[in-house]
């Protein structure tokens, strides 16, 4: 599904003083998403500017606001030397993808500026917004497994959690379908021998940085086929590791607990709909005519949610 991301950079503040000019450095924004590049006007004299520069990325593909992170970098301008990094931004937007509700969804407020040698260098104030099509909400179709009771059918439909168990007011039924693990293994871009010749520290880092966040996502990527191979649609206690092994590269491993998770709504919703079956079939065997009435539900809350489901496939059920 086509989405747009939509970026509004306001303003900057506690900048270090790395020029005699007064006030502070001059100073401009560069957004990054993959390959394209947008840069802001630049903010004379002032260790506190303020940018208002908006702009916005079109993505064909919701899989891409996943894989591909927003960065932001406010740069100091040289007019005699080559421009400095201040400090950088970096923003996943599968937060964005996963809990929304709505057709926007947004983060708003002050980011720490970081940088790979000297640490935080200030805080910048921005707005991220992800515009999703007019054809639906792309997170909300991300979270309709779970919340239907169905199992996964794509990658970016599986859920991760870092807790062991979720609270059973949402998720009354826990099937348990097994373990899943993944392992992989990638060049250090801190040791290419070739490229340390001619690149920087700083640009070392930033490679390394990005490597990072890429194995990040094919981890999330593999164990999420895997889960769905178990017909689960969660994976619980999610752990990521990086091994940086030198010579030999970075090891990332992740694993977690495959589950398939039953929202209250999709099991009440069950239970409804079986129980005006009934109600209709026995109503006909009685020999009424006219319009059949559903039903009162009012006090199904009451029901116990752990017995009035049945188990599907090999997973393993837990009931609360």
């Amino acid at each position: 599904m086509p989405s747009v991301i939509k970026v509004l950079v306001r303003s900057a503040q506690n900048l270090p003083c790395t020029t005699q000019r007064p006030g502070g450095p001059d100073s401009y924004a560069v957004l990054t998403f993959g390959e394209e590049q947008q840069k802001s006007a630049v903010a004379c004299g002032s260790r506190a500017p303020t940018y208002d520069f908006s702009t916005r990325f079109e993505v064909d593909d919701d899989r891409h606001l996943v894989s591909t992170p927003l960065s932001l970098t406010i740069i100091q301008r040289d007019r005699v030397a080559a421009d400095d990094v201040i400090g950088t931004v970096v923003l996943s937007l599968e937060p964005l993808l996963s809990h929304s509700t709505s057709l926007d969804s947004e983060i708003d407020g002050w980011l720490p500026l970081h940088d790979t040698l000297l640490g935080l260098r200030g805080e910048v104030c921005m707005q991220v917004r992800v515009s999703h099509g007019a054809g639906g909400d792309a997170g909300s179709s991300r979270m309709r497994g779970a919340m239907m009771g169905l199992a996964a059918e794509r990658e970016d439909e599986v859920q991760f959690y870092a807790v062991s168990r979720l609270t059973h007011r949402v998720y009354p039924q826990q099937w348990i379908c097994g373990e899943v693990e993944e392992l992989l293994v990638e060049a250090d871009p801190e040791y290419n021998a070739l490229q340390d010749t001619f690149r920087s520290s700083r640009r070392s880092n930033a490679a390394r940085l990005a490597l990072l966040y890429k194995l990040s996502f094919k981890l999330r990527e593999a164990v999420a086929r895997k889960t769905i191979r178990l017909g689960a649609n969660a994976v619980l206690a999610y752990q990521q590791h990086f091994d940086v092994e030198g010579d030999s590269g970075i090891v990332a491993r992740a694993y977690g607990t495959a589950v398939h998770l039953v929202s209250r709504t999709a099991l009440m919703g069950e239970i409804q709909r079986e129980a005006t079956e009934m109600h209709n079939s026995a109503a006909l065997g009685a020999g009424e005519q006219g319009t059949l009435v559903a039903p009162d539900f009012s006090a199904w809350h009451r029901h116990d949610m752990g017995n009035s489901a049945r188990q599907q496939g090999p997973c393993s059920s837990v009931h609360f």
